[in-house]
């Protein structure tokens, strides 16, 4: 049974609410408040193309982030341009939005559409901390089109960070990578989502890190994450992840 309820606020919510609601449970699912036609734009919205990593990182309201982000939906699938363009506007909403409730300057919004696969049917519970560690980090995360993120806590929680740097090491969806996740989603209670047109907002820095998943995907998806700071924080976040595609890359 659920021991406590996690919080639906929106962007018109007080800061401070929102933040003392962060402080208290860690995360909070934020009411998008889509209007009817932000709704059936998503709704017809052709996600047909598995797509790369989409990268931005600055601030939310400039010509830059627009035009690169009709570029990026322009490659998901057959759609207009009025569209491509009602969804940026829509991105950029939601980016704004967050870097108020914070007072940041910057943001790093990350986005991809995947189509469906059965990579998830086990879930892979995890956190994000190693990457954010020092710094003090939030997370957006919505699924503007198919399955959202799950949410859960851990009952054990050295045992939880054992398994998941087992997990790490493991190929992605061998036998062993799965029997780790199962065996991590023994020891993680699921934390109930509201329904569709929801973000979640959670901490993903530090020993409180939220724990979460990738839902199965069963149907095609269209996934947005946002990260607000200021603009050295953003500055180094963004030399982490190219220090760690750098080392992949010579992985290879």
């Amino acid at each position: 049974a659920e021991k406590h309820q996690i919080k639906t606020v929106s962007f018109e919510t007080p800061s401070e609410e929102v933040l003392e609601s962060l402080k208290e449970d860690l995360m909070v699912f934020v009411d998008l408040n889509l209007i009817p036609k932000e709704k059936e734009t998503l709704q017809a919205l052709e996600v047909e193309k598995s797509t790369e990593d989409f990268h931005y990182w600055g601030a939310p309201n400039s010509e830059e982030l627009l035009a690169n982000l009709n570029v990026f939906l322009g490659s998901v699938g057959e759609n207009s341009e009025d569209r491509i363009r009602e969804v940026s506007d829509l991105f950029v909403r939601i980016a704004e939005g967050l870097i108020r409730i914070y007072d940041a300057e910057a943001v790093w919004i990350e986005s991809r559409a995947i189509l469906p696969n059965n990579f998830f049917e086990t879930p892979r519970w995890h956190t994000d901390a190693k990457f954010f560690n020092p710094i003090t980090a939030h997370k957006l995360v919505v699924a503007i089109k198919g399955p959202q993120t799950r949410f859960g806590r851990t009952t054990d929680k050295e045992r939880f960070v054992q398994l998941s740097i087992d997990e790490n090491k493991e190929k992605h969806g061998s036998e062993e990578d799965i029997r780790i996740r199962k065996e991590l989603d023994l020891i993680v209670e699921e934390i109930h989502a509201p329904e569709k047109d929801t973000a979640a907002v959670y901490l993903v820095s530090g020993d409180e890190a939220v724990v979460h998943s990738e839902p199965p995907i069963n149907e095609s998806r269209l996934f947005i994450s946002m990260i607000p700071g200021s603009k050295e924080e953003i500055s180094e976040w963004r030399n982490r992840m190219e220090q760690k595609r750098l080392r992949k890359q010579q992985a290879q």
